[in-house]
This record gives structure tokens, C-alpha cells and sequence, in this order.
């Protein structure tokens, strides 16, 4: 026979659609592709429908039908050839396995023929089959058969086959982790409920340098650098699916730190082993961390079972007062049970009790140290402590009534850790537009994005094996999640469709002070515009408008919006420079030329009316990915290592901005 099969028609889908060929109509309507260009060789087929078709090809791409025997309806003698597979998607992957399912009553399949939709053939009876990608495939069976009569037949058989995007959404747990110098210890949080009782934890650090099982993963690490822990663990009751979620984390400072070592201190005499990150064991915590520099160790002697022994604990504000506290005993004992706590919450008071509240009465900070003691399965009895310095604020970390929106912030990226664990664009930001009362320089812990992570000169290998970032987006594997993407943590496999909503918009000058403002938000269905100006907020959604403004000057306009059931809202803002904006009607207007566009690895920006600046890269969710000063009208703008999609480029200028849209492809 000869046939001409369709090319892929990739159609992305959260289904998989392998039903039986009893079950597929003789006439689908989704094989049909009247693009496709048939031969004309007369090569008649007999279709389910009781139609003669010219050939094979006619007959799937013009008339739909899904099965066909060889030769003219009209006494057909192989009408009773039923060709037709069942098809078994592999879960999570593009491999499906196919079976067989052709009859002849009073003969025999002779041979198989297996055209996949994708250029794969086989010739096996029941093949397995990868496909390259998800979409939809028109996957064919051809068989040849002999009747008990010596006649023969010839029929096939074909049905659409779609994949989807191996999308894994059921990851319902994560870890969180702290890091104590060089000591790790991270841990699942399940609530006051407690893990499910299928739960259970497969630790892999930095590779399998280190592994280990249970809620807790405790590692002392031994010298600076970045590593990556991973999770695994089941998704459900009575189920082999399983997820795996990580988490990339700097250790800044060596195991063995010369500057704190002081051997003016007086250490006391008592034999209180510790087994120190370099893997020595020394008398006491006092003589490693004095006399030997060292940051972090376990309690007993190296190779002890007592170095399972991590003590750590959680503080909050629990209600009534701000200088209400409860403390929370978080201690992990692998193997061993703890047995008595002693706590010393710095200000005279104490508590042997696991989990104690406390009324500090004055606001402050306080150095609270936990003692605990426990016996091994096997006797040894083991002992540790741990200190931290919490501080009792006199305020409320989030304070509403300060939040003004019409304050200007500038567009800085000087990132701080708010009160509450969020990171921000910087302090303006923070106070003004959230509230917060309280911060410190820097990100705070497993903050996703991470700038000076980014190093698109790292080579990554070019194996696919795709994670899902807690940014929301999809990278070739973990190694591009880090360097391309600044990504803190991800887990396996693709990113599911994300109903979440995103605020996004870009500003182009018109004209002097009139700005045209294009709208690219997803799953807006309310939206607030403020245009920085104190003029009345533009309420409702929008695809573009036009605002003029009384004079020049730099504007932050900001953007909020929301979906119907307000389970989604976010917030974006832009300055605009109109500082310089000339009041001659007759001035050019700025423009951006790119060339080539779509861009592959670099681009020649040409601006046409202005004076460039500088030149900023936005992706789709607004965050810088790239920045550039510029000291012409043209310049060559570098996309190697981006991962393809959408980008804003924003261009500063000697008479405001422009902003255009880049399409990035590999």
C-alpha cells in the first residue's frame, strides 16, 4: 500500500487519548488534513464506511476513515480482516506501549506495520514507542494476513494519539532548611496534623555525596560553596508516583574560620566531646569554636551515634502582646528519643518544659539557648544545645496604615528581607507599598530568585532533564535552572498550566508628556491603573490607553489587579522619564529597531530619535534577566544563554523611554 500520513499536529493536552479501535467512529474527524498531498496511484482501499477509497491516503486525509482493508468494497473477500491496538500511555513520560488487537476469523496476521506519526516505523507486533515531544500523533497499523482459502488481505488500521505535557502538579509537601554556620538541617513541616501515613522522605545531597531518609536531613558541611539537596517522596496513598523537590543554598563562610579563634578564652576542663565540621573530634564546643575556628559540629565524638543529635528550635509572637512568645522544641534525634529540655531565654527566666510561652515584658533582643538530652536505642546517653538571638519587636511587622502608593520609589534593585520572610525590591518598596516595619539587607532564606547567581558562561549539559522553578518556569534541566535562571529551588519534571494572575504592562513615550500604556497582564479580570500624577486611578481592564501628563517629570506608574474569585492578585510598577521630554510637537518619536527579529543569540538595537542610555531586559513576569549601558544609537545586545520566550526591552534615553517587545528563540 501506499500512503502519505500527516505531520504532527501538536496539540498540547492534560489527556491521553488511547481508547479502543472498537470504540473509535469509523469516520474521525480528527484525521482528517485535506493539506496533506496524496498520490495518484489507483490503489483502491475498502473503508469502514463502506466506501471505496483510491488509496490508503485518500481514505485517512480526505474521508477520515480509521480503518480500511485492501481492494474495492464491491466483493471484497477481506472484509472480515479487523485491524485494529489498544494503546497504554507509560505515566509521566512520551512513551506509550501498543498492543496488538487485529482478528481474521479462518486465517492469519502474516506481518506488522507501525507508522507513529512522528517519522517512527516498526515492525514488531506489540512495539513500545517514544515520542519526541507531546502533541497529538495519527499513529497507523498496517497488517497483512492470509486467509484459510490462500487469499491475501491486506487492511490498517489508525487513530489519533495525544500526550500530554507530563505536567506533575501533585507535589503537595516541601522542605525548608537552615543553615547554622556550615551545619544543615532541613526538614518537612506537615502542621499540628502531622505527616500522612504513607509519607516518607529520601534525602540526596549535592549529588549522593550524601544521603539519607526520615522528615529531617542533618549534614555538617565542610567547606564553602553552593550546594543542592533534594527530596523525594510519595505523592499518595498506595501509589509507586513519586516527586522530587530541591533547593539550591550558599554556604559563605569555611568550616574552620582563623578569625574566631581567641585563645584568650577560658574553656572550661570537662570532657563534653564534640565532632566538629573537619572532622575532628574535640573536647567541648568551647575549645572547637575558640581554639580551633571551627563553625559548626555535633555533639560526641566523631562517628558517635550522638552526632545524629541536632538541636534547633522555632520562636513566634503568639498573641495577646507582641512580647508574647512561644517557643517550639524542634529538635531531631535519629535512632534516639530526647528525654529532658532545659531553656534559658536569656533575661533570667527559664523552663523545662518542651514547648514553653514566655511574657519577655520589654521589647529587646534576646539570646535563647535550648539544652536537650536524650539516650540512642542502644543506651548511649547523648546531650546538645543550641543558641539563637530573637528579637521582640515594639511594633507590628506590618503595619497597613503607613502603605502609600503615590510615594515614588525608585526602580534600585537593592533587595531586603522584610519582617515577615518576604523579600523586596528594596526598603521603599517594602515600607511604603506593603507596610513592612522592619528588614535587613539582603534575601531572605529560600528567596527564589537570586541575581548574582546568574552566569550564563557556566556550560550546562545539553541533557533534558526539565524542572519546574519556583519562578513558575520551565528550564532545560537543574544546572540552567541555577546559572541561566538564579532559581533557589525547583522540583522534576514540567511546570503545570498556572492559572495564576501576573501584572505586566510597558510605556511608550508619544508625544512630550503623553505616554501610550500597553497592557500584557494575565488573568486580569480587575484591574487599578495609578499613573503617579495624583489624577483619578483608572479602573478596569485595559488593552491600551493613553495618559498625558501636566508637566515632565519622572512618573511611577503602578498597576494592580486581581482574577473574579480574588484568590490571585499582583501588583507591577514602571517609571517613566519625562525629565527631558521636549515640548516641540515636531520631535521625532522614539523608536526601536531590532534586527534580526526573532533573536537567536544577539541582536543590533537601533534607536531612532533619541539618545539611548541603557538598556534593560524584562521577561514576561518582569524580572531584569539582563542590563547594558549604552554609548551609541546602535549597539549589539547579547541573548545567548535566555531561554527562549517573550521579553520587554526597555531603553532609557536623553528624551524618556521606550519599551518594545523581543522574542528570544533557540
Amino acid at each position: 500500500m501506499n500512503k502519505l500520513f500527516p505531520s504532527l499536529l501538536f496539540v498540547a493536552s492534560m489527556a491521553v487519548n488511547a481508547s479502543l479501535h472498537a470504540q473509535t467512529p469509523c469516520v474521525d474527524t480528527a484525521l482528517l488534513n485535506p493539506d496533506a498531498i496524496c498520490i495518484t496511484l489507483f490503489d483502491p482501499v475498502c473503508g469502514c464506511d463502506g466506501e471505496t477509497y483510491t488509496n490508503a491516503c485518500h481514505a485517512l486525509n480526505y474521508g477520515g476513515v480509521s480503518s480500511w482493508v485492501g481492494g474495492a468494497c464491491a466483493g471484497n473477500a477481506c472484509t472480515g480482516l479487523d485491524v485494529g491496538y489498544q494503546a497504554f500511555p507509560i505515566t509521566h513520560s512520551f512513551t506509550v506501549a501498543f498492543d496488538d488487537q487485529t482478528t481474521l476469523p479462518n486465517g492469519q496476521v502474516q506481518g506488522w506495520f507501525w507508522e507513529f506519526g512522528d517519522g517512527g516505523i516498526s515492525t514488531e507486533q506489540n512495539p513500545t514507542h517514544e515520542f519526541p515531544e507531546p502533541g497529538t500523533y495519527i499513529v497507523c497499523l498496517t497488517v497483512k494476513a492470509v486467509s484459510d482459502n490462500g487469499l491475501v488481505c491486506e487492511g490498517a488500521f489508525c487513530q489519533s494519539i495525544t500526550l500530554d505535557t507530563d505536567c506533575f502538579d501533585n507535589c503537595l509537601y516541601d522542605f525548608t532548611y537552615e543553615l547554622d554556620g556550615s551545619a544543615l538541617h532541613a526538614q518537612f513541616d506537615f502542621g499540628p496534623d502531622g505527616p500522612p501515613a504513607f509519607f516518607y522522605a529520601n534525602w540526596t545531597y549535592n549529588d549522593g555525596e550524601a544521603t539519607g531518609d526520615g522528615l529531617d536531613f542533618v549534614h555538617l558541611i565542610s567547606q564553602p560553596g553552593r550546594y543542592t539537596l533534594c527530596a523525594t517522596y510519595p505523592t499518595g496513598d498506595f501509589t509507586t508516583e513519586t516527586c522530587t523537590v530541591c533547593k539550591v543554598f550558599e554556604v559563605p563562610t569555611p568550616c574552620v574560620n582563623p578569625a574566631q579563634i581567641d585563645s584568650s578564652v577560658a574553656c572550661p576542663l570537662a570532657f563534653i566531646p564534640v565532632c566538629g565540621c573537619d572532622g575532628v573530634t574535640y573536647d567541648n564546643a568551647c575549645s572547637a569554636t575558640n581554639y580551633a575556628g571551627v563553625t559548626s559540629w555535633k555533639p560526641g565524638v566523631c562517628g558517635s551515634v550522638c552526632n545524629g543529635l541536632y538541636a534547633d528550635f522555632d520562636g513566634f509572637n503568639s498573641g495577646g502582646s507582641l512580647t508574647v512568645w512561644t517557643f517550639n522544641d524542634e529538635t531531631v534525634f535519629p535512632g534516639g528519643t530526647i528525654t529532658s529540655w532545659f531553656w534559658d531565654f536569656g533575661n533570667g527566666e527559664t523552663s523545662l518544659e518542651q514547648n514553653p510561652t514566655l511574657n519577655f515584658l520589654d521589647p529587646g533582643d534576646y539570646v535563647v539557648c535550648l539544652v536537650v538530652s536524650g539516650v540512642f536505642a542502644d543506651g548511649t546517653q547523648c546531650g546538645s544545645f543550641v543558641c539563637d538571638t530573637i528579637t521582640v519587636a515594639g511594633q507590628l511587622c506590618n503595619d497597613l496604615s503607613v502603605i502609600d502608593t503615590s510615594i515614588f520609589c525608585n526602580t534600585i534593585y537593592q533587595p531586603v528581607c522584610g519582617c515577615d520572610g518576604v523579600t523586596y525590591t528594596n526598603e521603599c518598596v517594602a515600607y511604603y507599598y506593603y507596610g513592612i516595619t522592619d528588614w535587613t539587607p539582603g534575601f531572605c532564606p529560600d528567596a527564589c530568585f537570586i541575581p548574582n547567581w546568574v552566569d550564563t558562561t557556566v556550560i550546562c549539559l545539553g541533557i533534558y532533564d526539565p524542572v519546574c522553578g519556583c519562578d513558575g518556569q520551565d528550564y532545560f534541566n537543574a544546572c540552567q535552572a541555577v546559572n541561566y535562571g538564579g532559581v533557589s529551588a525547583w522540583r522534576k519534571g514540567e511546570c503545570c498550566d498556572n492559572p495564576d494572575c501576573e501584572a505586566l504592562f510597558s510605556v511608550e513615550i508619544i508625544d512630550g508628556t503623553t505616554v501610550r500604556i500597553i497592557n500584557y497582564s494575565t488573568n486580569a479580570e480587575a484591574a487599578a491603573l495609578n499613573f503617579g500624577d495624583g489624577s483619578p486611578l483608572y479602573f478596569g481592564v485595559f488593552d491600551t490607553l493613553f495618559h498625558t501628563y501636566a508637566a515632565p517629570g519622572a512618573y511611577q506608574i503602578c498597576l494592580e489587579i486581581s482574577n473574579f474569585a480574588g484568590d490571585c492578585t499582583d501588583f507591577y510598577c514602571f517609571v517613566v522619564n519625562l525629565t527631558s521630554a521636549v515640548d516641540d510637537p515636531d520631535a521625532p518619536r522614539i523608536e526601536l529597531e531590532l534586527a534580526p527579529h526573532p533573536v537567536r543569540d544577539q541582536a543590533r538595537v537601533s534607536v531612532h530619535g533619541a539618545m539611548p542610555h541603557t538598556a534593560i531586559l524584562f521577561d514576561v513576569f518582569g524580572k531584569k534577566v539582563k542590563e547594558q549601558r549604552c554609548t551609541a544609537s546602535t549597539f549589539d545586545l547579547e541573548t545567548t544563554g535566555l531561554p527562549a520566550g517573550l521579553y520587554l526591552l526597555h531603553v532609557t534615553t536623553d528624551r524618556g523611554s521606550a519599551v518594545r517587545k523581543m522574542m528570544v528563540v533557540k
